[in-house]
């Protein structure tokens, strides 16, 4: 068994005293260095220290704001704010959720969750009636302002 640190960065080196192969005719093994190679992780893309992670926004909440959860590295959920108004691909951050530091044992790196705003894949009357309604309100501010 090898204890691997966290926040490891993929090519580095571990070094397993002892594990290798012996030194010419020498009863001592050498050290056993092993490359690191990542596996990509199923939620998080890593860059640095930051993780960036892409989440589903409803349109109601992309609208008129509201909360998401997010899952952190550690597995725990946070809530996310999310403004009223929030363009699809807008990136929030998250301070000192990202990778931790090999040196200080904490995290030092970011979480940036970028919104994915999702629209409905089917209206029915009411809600077409509303989408409407919000079409005209928001053609007749566009023709006020100019």
């Amino acid at each position: 068994d090898v204890r691997i640190p966290a926040g490891i960065d993929d090519g580095a080196r571990v070094r397993v005293a002892g594990k290798g192969t012996r030194s010419g005719d020498h009863k001592n093994y050498r050290d056993l260095y092993l490359r690191i190679k990542l596996a990509p992780h199923t939620l998080f893309t890593r860059k640095g220290r930051d993780l960036h992670l892409n989440r589903d926004v409803t349109l109601s909440t992309a609208l008129l704001g509201g909360t998401i959860d997010v899952t952190t590295l550690s597995g725990e959920t946070i809530q996310l704010k999310i403004p009223s108004t929030t363009q699809p691909g807008q990136v929030f951050r998250i301070k000192e959720q990202g990778m931790p530091s090999l040196q200080k044992r904490t995290r030092c790196g970011n979480l940036y969750v970028t919104a994915d705003v999702r629209l409905p894949s089917k209206l029915n009357s009411a809600e077409k009636q509303l989408a409407e309604e919000l079409a005209a309100l928001l053609m007749k501010r566009s023709h006020t302002n100019k």
